[in-house]
């Protein structure tokens, strides 16, 4: 951040600590945080000491850097308090609806908190915990991209998005880049399939977790390669969740993600555990620049199937600096390439009520290379409509599907 803009960031943050009484915890993340930011330490001495007012900016991206931080500040404790939602809400309306997603995030966090606090089963389907899932659905869905938005940049595209409960543990996330003066580049798209631990309550919590750290990657940090941005999410996962305090939880998320250049087909892919599939009429261009293993490579009649496999380690899981891989893929005009989360395969039904399987999937992807992306996904989603029959919906799913 610039120096100015740093100021006024640590100033509304100053403002927004002093909302509910200055609390120790809040005081060392000020501090920190003026200490990473090249802050001034009697400056950041004398503004902590006195409370302030807060000052609106004039452009969009500080005033999500300023909210992404009170979303910080306001979990260093692990709740949100009713004076802290009501200071980030006050805060947001002087903003307008460019920060309504972040406000919305906000929301569903503290109705999250709620439920978790009244330690109420979903299945009970109470009428007043029915309410507030559906109230916190309708906030989770206004996060993810607008079916406008994933038009919009990938027009040969399509997302199927099936939660096992009223709110999910799995999302999808697709962003332009940023260029370096933080210009959208609508031609060069990030697109992510994320399966966080868990569905129901504890899967949406982590959801918004990993939403807002994939956001800071690409907008605050600037980072421009899919390995950057998971090891930044494996980061902010962890300092979010407080790792170093609670070895015990096993928090974390499997994603794939993805940076399609739509100008030059360059295809940039890095994975926790889930893989990207990309299918390739057989008369086409093989080669990409590296070795994919005979097991991984599926012909078809026309097209073949090429799994590139993903890091065999979850966001969240103690990873180390430099465990992901970057892979970058030259594809042509016509190739389209599929990721998921693995509640598609791991779904049971059929006659002996078995798994889908990762196989039959690969199978499928090959058989519908003829149907345009629309017809696809009703296949895809009929498909595991009839696979299922009457059998209980195990976990969330997501497919997407994107042809170049």
């Amino acid at each position: 951040m610039e120096g100015d803009v740093k100021h006024l960031v640590f100033d509304n943050l100053v403002a927004f600590a002093y909302s509910d009484g200055l609390e120790e915890r809040e005081r060392e993340f000020l501090f920190k945080f003026a200490e990473e930011n090249g802050i001034d330490k009697d400056y950041a001495e004398k503004t902590i000491a006195t409370s302030k007012e807060f000052i609106i900016p004039e452009d969009t991206e500080t005033k999500r850097t300023i909210l992404n931080y009170m979303i910080d500040l306001a979990m260093v404790d692990g709740n949100f308090s009713s004076e802290e939602l009501e200071m980030c809400n006050n805060f947001v309306n002087k903003l307008g609806l460019d920060a309504s997603m972040t406000v919305l995030t906000t929301k569903l966090l503290h109705s999250l908190n709620q439920i978790d606090e009244q330690k109420m089963i979903i299945a009970r389907k109470n009428k007043d915990i029915e309410d507030s899932l559906n109230a916190a659905k309708n906030i989770q869905r206004a996060i993810l991209p607008s079916d406008n938005k994933v038009k919009e940049l990938l027009p040969d595209s399509f997302v199927l998005y099936l939660p096992k409960d009223i709110v999910s543990g799995d999302f999808y996330w697709v962003e332009p880049m940023k260029t370096t003066n933080g210009i959208s580049d609508d031609d060069v798209v990030f697109v992510s399939a994320v399966d966080c631990t868990g569905h129901g309550v504890p899967g949406a919590f982590m959801s918004i977790v990993g939403y807002n750290g994939l956001n800071r990657s690409l907008k605050e940090f600037g980072l421009i390669h899919p390995d950057e941005i998971l090891e930044m999410l494996n980061t902010v996962v962890g300092e979010n969740l407080n790792e170093g305090d609670n070895q015990h939880i096993r928090n974390g998320m499997d994603i794939s993600l993805c940076k399609l250049n739509k100008r030059t087909f360059q295809l940039e892919y890095a994975g926790a555990k889930n893989s990207v599939y990309v299918v390739k009429p057989n008369n086409g261009n093989q080669n990409f620049g590296f070795t994919i293993e005979e097991k991984h490579i599926h012909v078809g009649a026309t097209h073949s199937l090429y799994e590139i496999k993903a890091d065999r380690h979850s966001i969240g899981a103690n990873t180390q600096k430099g465990d992901f891989t970057n892979r970058v893929l030259q594809l042509e005009k016509g190739d389209t390439f599929y990721i998921t989360s693995d509640g598609y395969v791991d779904q049971n039904g059929g006659p002996k009520d078995k798994k889908f399987r990762p196989q039959a999937l690969r199978q499928m992807l090959l058989s519908i290379q003829e149907m345009d992306m629309q017809e696809q996904n009703d296949h895809i989603h009929q498909t595991i409509k009839n696979w299922m029959g009457d059998a209980e919906q195990r976990d969330d799913m997501v497919v997407i599907g994107v042809r170049v």
